[in-house]
């Protein structure tokens, strides 16, 4: 099989760190793109054009990793083998675990013991370090020319690229690139840390990943602004033609949860002495508040796999809800320390194994 081509894009403000990035990546040889307008406007999607203008037909895939991508030790020695298992033509090596749809996709299969998820068409695409097929490649950097720099969001015209061609983009549910925390250059400071939904930096990442194919399911559940909300698909839609919806439009918990077969009264009831509890190591402090919030998400996503029949170790499950809570609370404004982390994390992973064992309600 033909071994994946590899490039990195950058700024010439993080040639040092592109630099680092470079050799982190042996044995592979990497080559670095600079941004060819550095003085210019910022424009993730300038760089992102020269980049994907590397595809070489010698190689398989190309993988255009971003200057801030922090891969997994060994992942140049791994990268092939990951990919020779793809039956995919993308593949995202990271996933933001603060993204809406995208997060939520990966956590599910996650816990449900999958290594692999298909990612949401009707988001953005992460571009932290993605590979994709030679040929399509190819395209992509045909597609990419098409827009003007002003555009920017190299994510987004690459979503479009995808979503127009209905070409589905799967990856890791752990994630073998983390992002670095460095300041944005290109004013995402609101998105807050952006750490994997699960970091190969904490767990192994599987090198034969079974994938879930989510296809057939369009609902999310997240916590935003500090609350339980989900956003159920309309008459009509599907994979590939689903709206985006604003958190205006998504339903409060309560509301929704018959969807998953829950009522919500028993559900609030059930959790009743665990949130109390979770509330009394918590304090008085800005954290309470999400403590009924992430009984109610964890238990929608356990109800979601019930009948799934896999399930990550518990040391990945913990993982998966540490960082749910982190980018929650991140988003929302809200203090939450390294204490108040851990209890609604342990609480949350409690949720989906009290969600997964509940039966559906008719």
């Amino acid at each position: 099989m033909k071994e994946p081509g590899t490039v990195i894009m950058a700024h010439p403000l993080r040639a040092p760190m592109a630099e680092a990035l470079q050799r982190s990546l042996a044995p592979l040889t990497v080559p670095v793109v600079y941004d060819p307008q550095p003085d210019g406007d910022p424009s993730p999607l300038r760089t992102a054009k020269e980049a994907w203008k590397k595809w070489d037909r010698e190689r398989s895939h190309l993988l255009v990793l971003q200057d801030d991508a922090h891969p997994v030790p060994g992942f140049g020695e791994r990268l092939a083998e990951w990919l020779r298992h793809q039956e995919h033509s993308a593949v995202a090596f990271y996933v933001n675990g603060s993204g809406v749809h995208g997060s939520y996709r990966l956590r599910r299969a996650a816990f449900a013991g999958y290594g692999r998820a298909l990612l949401a068409p009707w988001e953005y695409t992460p571009c932290v370090a993605l590979a994709v097929e030679t040929a399509l490649a190819e395209e992509l950097a045909g597609h990419l020319a098409s827009y003007e720099d002003s555009f920017a969001a190299d994510d987004e015209a690459v979503a479009e690229f995808f979503r127009g061609r209905k070409i589905p983009v799967t990856a890791l549910t752990v994630s073998p690139v983390g992002h670095a925390q460095v300041s944005s250059l290109v004013g995402n400071a609101g998105h807050g840390s952006r750490p994997a939904v699960a970091s190969g930096h904490e767990a192994p990442v599987d090198a034969l990943p079974d994938l879930l194919d989510g296809s057939r399911y369009l609902h999310t559940v997240n916590v935003l602004r500090g609350q339980c909300v989900v956003d159920l698909p309309t008459e009509g839609e599907s994979f590939f033609d689903r709206a985006f919806r604003n958190f205006e439009e998504w339903h409060p918990w309560k509301t929704a949860s018959d969807y998953f077969g829950l009522d919500a009264a028993d559900l609030a009831a059930a959790g009743r002495d665990r949130t109390e509890n979770a509330r009394e190591r918590i304090g008085d402090g800005p954290a309470a508040a999400l403590v009924d919030e992430f009984w109610a998400a964890g238990c929608l996503l356990g109800a979601d796999i019930r009948a799934e029949q896999g399930e990550a170790p518990l040391h990945l499950r913990e993982i998966l809800a540490r960082t749910w809570v982190r980018c929650a609370a991140e988003l929302a404004g809200i203090a939450c320390d390294r204490a108040d982390v851990e209890t609604i994390a342990a609480l949350t992973v409690e949720a989906v194994g009290f969600g997964r064992r509940s039966e559906a309600q008719r």
